[in-house]
């Protein structure tokens, strides 16, 4: 019986004794005794009521009441505080707590207050709101109900069994919690959970049988009780009686060992207690009628151990010698940025943080991913741990509070993959512009205060703007936030600019252009298409203008006002003149055109059929597409070491009035139809790493008399040579290249090749050329060269002239040096063989004058060519020929 009803009961009665003491005193008249007696009475009676009306309302420690069907149990008098024992019937789907109670501050839930029967299957609990002054939850408080998420504020400790067997996807611990007792949340649907910093005692399967693929134990953890973590994830047949069990566990280990438990342990200097089976695949479960237990089942190999910097070594013989997969420090250096790692994901690839920024450049890109290696890997062989020498990726996900600031940054670089920019993260640095990726969820207090030249912001996401503080601690507080101009993705505006955005009260706020969107001003006779918009970029896309000298085209664009985009290209088709082959038609032809470093791309025909007579190309520039400059009239060119021979099209100088042409050292293929019809190209030299000669490269080039071919040549196209005069070819391969029979042809019947009507005959082979043609060749090589059929025909290799001589007394065993020569030429025979006379040629064959003595004065000869015929006492003859500086 409660105090209250107790101290109501003796009220009562006294009441009812007063009166009866009255009315005996109303009877009694002369007898003074017994008036004195009843007035004695009377006085007692008067007396107790006072005393027990002065203790009414005052419960005792252990005194329970009921309150709306939630029983509480007096807990304390000085303060006044109730634990919850239980509810009164079926408790709903739905319960709320108060944190007061008929005066009473409800600081605890009882043991078993809400417990249900695992076999229950009605009255559970599904949602449970815990009030902030409870600070404990004791043993089986709320064990096997069909609670989904619970926050827990201000809770110190939860006792045994508190949540086991619920459907726990989500649990908020709060800071101060320093106790989680054994099996507290045991048997749920955990994916991740995040301990708090004050956390000291993890229990006995705390976090057993979970779907846990990552744990961070804090580093006040003290303690860490068996099979805390153990059985993360947990496959359906975890716990039988049937007498296959057995059997069946080896289903749950395969199934558990395709999984990755990264574990995360304290920032202490040294690791914290733990018996060696926190993290084992089974939890000692019965498994036949007996009731055995199976052993626990260690996992070698499995989960990766992330560990405070500097921790490694001390962490190498952590948990009693179970191996984890690797050992990783936390945190990592690379490339000038600090890294920490916050999460190892099970397909391998982790995630990290940007932490801080040591290096000195001011424009920065951030990278999207980093690599490192373990500071240790387990080697199931040797069941030791060597050092790592795995590269592991991270993916960067997060920049870190402060991590830029005042770095004196002009622009930097966000990747996709980032989530979130921390406080003061690039505060007081030197930016104009800022583009936040679209993967950016939040941004942190003050994240970009104090870059005073900062005048547009570009936002990325769509859907729900990203989370940021509008007010005294405003991510773009500068002088005034209305300086920034903000750009944000098509249809956005209005969900940008809403009340409670936290993106209001900018100087304005506009979409972005889209990628392939057309750039129209009235202003200009340029259009420009939308080539990028991380960096801004464009290319030119079309000319409406009849300027002829058109000086230096633009480098950047302003569009909307706001944002200057660079221009990185010219496209197709932009200043072509294909009306310009018609004589009866007048057309502004082109003169004049100077290309801005910063173009990489010039798109195919973009100049063809204009009047230039020089050009420049940048370095910048990376590719030229097809006919680019076909049919103008450039007298030179040179081709820089940027330009990528796979990014080069054919055609491109064709048709010009080229006189000399340097090709990039770097340049690995001369493109199909390249330098075609050039009629003032003389001679060219083709560097030592082109490896192919496109199909009609120099076809047609009527004055062309010289080719040096590079020594990595492998292959020349047909025609790369035909209707061309050439009289010395000069190949360094040491292997003769494949070469079409159509190489070198002067073809005398018609044949159209890349829009061109070349005269000839296509299946002539050299036959009708090569007589003509003396070839150089590597004095290593010449005989091989003479022995393949490809390089046969020629007038001359290396100075032998191609002559009907007695085959039985031709020399060939001598050797005729230097050549090149300068001033004097030494003949060496064979052993056995004497010098009778030399001749001297021009490469008309004109006799210039004999001499029968070795060396040769030859310092009187100009500058060229020469053949050398040699012959012995004995009568043998060979022909070499020379070159003189």
């Amino acid at each position: 019986m409660s105090h209250f009803k107790k101290s109501s009961a003796l009220i009562i009665g006294y009441f009812f004794y007063l009166v009866i003491l009255c009315h005996q005193y109303s009877k009694v008249k002369k007898d003074n005794k017994m008036k004195k007696q009843l007035q004695l009475k009377w006085s007692f009676a008067i007396l107790f009521i006072v005393l027990t009306a002065t203790t009414y309302g005052q419960n005792n420690i252990g005194d329970t009441f009921t309150v709306d069907d939630l029983r509480y149990k007096i807990t304390s008098l000085s303060p006044n505080t109730v634990k919850v024992m239980g509810y009164d019937g079926t408790p709903p789907a739905v319960l709320i707590i108060p944190s007061q109670v008929n005066g009473y501050t409800v600081t605890s839930i009882g043991v078993n207050a809400f417990k249900k029967e695992a076999a229950d299957t009605t009255g559970k609990l599904e949602t449970i709101t815990i009030p902030p002054s409870v600070t404990s939850i004791e043993s089986s408080a709320f064990a096997h109900n069909k609670l989904t998420s619970i926050k827990i504020p201000n809770v110190t400790s939860i006792g045994n069994h508190a949540f086991i067997g619920n459907q726990l996807t989500s649990v908020t611990l709060s800071e101060g919690m320093v106790t989680i007792s054994d099996s507290a949340f045991k048997q749920n649907q955990l994916t991740s959970i995040e301990i708090p910093n004050s956390m000291q005692t993890i229990g006995n399967s705390a976090f057993g049988v979970n779907k846990l693929t990552s744990v961070t134990i804090p580093e006040n953890v003290k303690k860490i009780e068996d099979w805390a973590f153990a059985n993360n994830p947990y496959g359906s047949d975890w716990v039988t009686t049937h007498p296959s069990a057995r059997d069946k566990l080896g289903l749950v280990t395969v199934f558990i060992e395709a999984a990755n438990l990264p574990t995360t342990p304290p920032q202490t200097m040294s690791p914290p207690k733990v018996k060696s089976d926190i993290f084992t695949t089974t939890l000692g479960q019965y498994v036949d009628s007996l009731r055995q237990p199976l052993p626990p089942v260690p996992r070698h190999g499995i989960i990766d151990l992330i560990v405070p910097e500097g921790k490694a070594f001390a962490y190498r013989s952590w948990y009693r010698g179970n191996f984890f997969k690797t050992i990783r420090e936390a945190v990592f250096t690379n490339g000038g940025f600090k890294y920490e790692i916050t999460k190892i994901n099970p397909n391998g690839v982790g995630e990290v943080k940007i932490i801080d920024y040591s290096a000195t450049a001011t424009d920065v890109t951030i990278p999207a991913t980093v690599s490192n290696r373990a500071s240790y890997e387990y080697d199931a062989n040797s069941t030791i741990y060597s050092n790592g020498t795995t590269e592991y990726e991270y993916k960067v996900t997060s920049i870190g509070p402060g991590t830029f600031s005042g770095k004196d940054l002009s622009s930097v670089d966000i990747p996709e993959g980032v989530t979130s920019i921390g406080e003061r993260a690039f505060s007081d640095n030197d930016l104009s512009i800022v583009h936040i990726p679209k993967n950016v969820k939040t941004i942190g207090k003050e994240a970009f205060q104090n870059n005073t030249n900062l005048a547009i912001v570009v936002v990325e996401r769509s859907g729900d703007p990203p989370f940021i503080e509008d007010g005294d601690r405003d991510p773009f507080k500068n002088k005034n936030r209305g300086a920034i101009n903000l750009i944000v993705p098509k249809g956005t505006v209005a969900t940008y600019t809403a009340t409670g955005s936290g993106w209001k009260d900018f100087n304005s706020t506009r979409e972005t252009r889209e990628k392939g969107e057309t750039i129209d001003d009235i202003n200009e006779d340029f259009d420009y298409e939308v080539t990028s918009l991380n960096p801004y970029e464009v290319s030119i896309s079309k000319y409406e203008g009849t300027a002829t000298d058109l000086g230096r085209l633009p480098d950047t664009k302003q569009v909307d006002g706001v944002i200057h985009y660079k221009v990185t290209a010219i496209g197709e088709n932009v200043f072509i003149k294909p009306e310009a082959r018609d004589p009866n038609v007048v057309v502004n032809r082109l003169t004049n055109v100077v290309i801005p470093e910063g173009v990489t791309s010039i798109g195919a025909q973009a100049f063809m059929f204009n009047d230039l007579t020089e050009i420049t190309i940048p370095n910048s520039v990376t590719s030229i597409g097809s006919a680019a400059f076909q049919g103008n009239q450039l007298e030179s060119v040179m081709i820089s070491n940027s330009l990528i021979t796979e990014h080069i099209g054919a055609n491109i100088f064709s048709e010009n009035n080229f006189t000399q042409v340097t090709i990039s050292e770097e340049m690995t293929i001369i493109t199909n139809g390249m330098f075609r019809e050039n009629h003032l190209l003389t001679s060219v030299v083709i560097p030592d790493k082109v490896t192919i000669i496109g199909n009609g490269a120099f076809a047609q080039n009527l004055a062309l008399e010289e080719v040096t071919i590079s020594k990595e040549i492998k292959s020349i196209g047909a025609w790369a040579f035909s209707d061309t005069p050439l009289k010395t070819v000069e190949i360094k391969a040491e292997s003769p290249p494949v070469i079409r029979d159509m190489g070198f042809p002067l073809l005398p019947s018609d044949f159209d090749i890349y829009g061109t009507v070349f005269t000839g005959r296509p299946n002539s082979g050299f036959a009708d050329r090569r007589g003509e043609i003396d070839l150089i060749v590597p004095e290593s090589a010449e005989q091989d060269y003479r022995d393949d059929d490809f390089w046969s025909g020629f007038k001359s290799i290396n100075g032998d002239v191609t002559m009907s001589l007695n085959n039985t007394n031709e020399l060939r065993d001598f050797t005729v040096y230097p050549n090149p020569a300068q001033d004097k030429i030494h003949i060496r025979l064979s052993e056995g063989q004497a010098l009778q006379q030399v001749n001297i040629y021009n490469m008309l064959g004109a006799h210039l004058y004999t001499t029968h003595t070795s060396p040769l004065d030859v310092s009187h000869l100009s500058g060229g060519m020469y053949i050398l015929e040699v012959t012995t006492k004995t009568g043998a003859k060979a022909v070499k020929r020379i070159s003189i500086k």
